[in-house]
């Protein structure tokens, strides 16, 4: 099965062309623009390199965020549309399950918490267990007053963040010792792909197909209604 994933939650973008579960290629690259098109430019050469045609492509799976509200658009339009011709399938995973697969890959912990910025006075969170095949979410990704937050940073052995640079001193404060990862850390493609292929086995489902936005809507009055 060969699978192209991207992951554009955070400005820290990645693309990663994959068999079953092993990188064929791949590429990282720090992207602060506002339109997040840079990954256009990279792909033509990461197929050429390849020899791979995108027809060979058999599953397309991207990284639903929370996150970048530019980068998940974008990234959802792209592969809906590389994916149309030819009716392939695409695959969607939230970004905090692959950054805990990614830190339960890395240490010996049984228990990770996503925490990110949702600003308004909120911090998005999501807590996940080991288990043999898959990280099990204690709970959907969901938001917290900050000053609510202390309170459920005791319940997993890891903390993490991809929001670093915004967040980080604040959980210093308030984390318990020697939980927390004191730097940034950023879901990558190359593990969006593994957990894809590795839930495509299992015949689980993908997430809906939308970016995770977690504040309602903020909507206008209508010109009738301020009448």
């Amino acid at each position: 099965m060969i699978t192209l994933s991207i992951e554009q939650s955070t400005t820290v973008c990645s693309i990663a062309l994959m068999k079953d579960s092993d990188v064929i290629a791949e590429h990282a690259w720090e992207d602060t623009q506002v339109r997040n098109q840079y990954f256009f430019s990279v792909l033509p050469g990461i197929l050429k390199k390849t020899s791979i045609t995108p027809a060979a492509i058999d599953i397309f799976v991207t990284g639903l965020g929370p996150g970048s509200f530019s980068g998940l658009r974008c990234t959802l339009s792209a592969i809906n549309g590389l994916a149309l011709p030819d009716k392939k399938r695409v695959f969607g995973i939230t970004s905090p399950e692959i950054m805990a697969w990614q830190i339960i890959q890395e240490t010996a912990k049984n228990s990770v918490t996503v925490l990110g910025d949702a600003r308004r006075g909120y911090i998005w969170h999501a807590c996940y267990d080991r288990t043999k095949e898959l990280p099990a979410a204690r709970n959907l990704v969901s938001i917290i007053p900050v000053d609510q937050l202390s309170a459920k940073l005791g319940e997993s052995e890891v903390i993490v963040t991809s929001d670093w640079d915004r967040i980080g001193k604040f959980l210093k404060e308030i984390s318990p010792s020697g939980t927390l990862i004191e730097e940034r850390c950023v879901p990558s493609a190359r593990s969006a792909g593994e957990l894809a292929f590795r839930k495509i086995s299992m015949n689980l489902p993908s997430e809906p197909l939308l970016p995770i936005y977690l504040h309602p809507p903020v909507a206008a009055r209508s010109i009738s209604s301020a009448k």
